[in-house]
């Protein structure tokens, strides 16, 4: 049971990575988003998936639950199969790295301003 809960928290700490990303520019850029959408938005679209991906099922079906619960409605199979294309998978990997960066930066900024940290000529993370 710990282990689960470690891996909650640390699954938390990841998507508070996410919170900070432009999605909706990203998505323009990579041509996932080609205008407004009305009920899946670039984030929950990628929040979605990153669940099912974890989770158990990798049905369309599932991701469908799991992006309808980010948006407090139900998303038909079919809409996810849609979106399901060449760019989102580019929007997927863009925003991945996007959020890995932040977060080593976060990291290396804090190891550089610990005082730990200067008591070494070089630290490697």
């Amino acid at each position: 049971m710990k282990a689960i809960g470690k891996l909650c928290s640390e699954f938390s700490d990841f998507l508070s990575a996410f919170d900070k990303l432009p999605f909706d520019e990203t998505a323009r850029q990579t041509r996932f988003v080609k205008r407004k959408p009305k009920k899946i938005i670039p984030r929950n679209f990628l929040l979605g998936l990153i669940q099912t991906a974890l989770g158990h099922g990798k049905a369309l079906s599932n991701i469908a639950i799991h992006i309808g619960a980010q948006i407090d409605d139900t998303v038909a199979k079919q809409s996810v199969h849609e979106r399901i294309t060449n760019e989102s998978l580019v929007f997927l990997e863009t925003t991945l790295l996007q959020a890995l960066l932040q977060r080593c930066e976060s990291k290396r900024e804090w190891i550089k301003n610990t005082a730990l940290a200067q008591h070494f000529r070089r630290v490697l993370v």
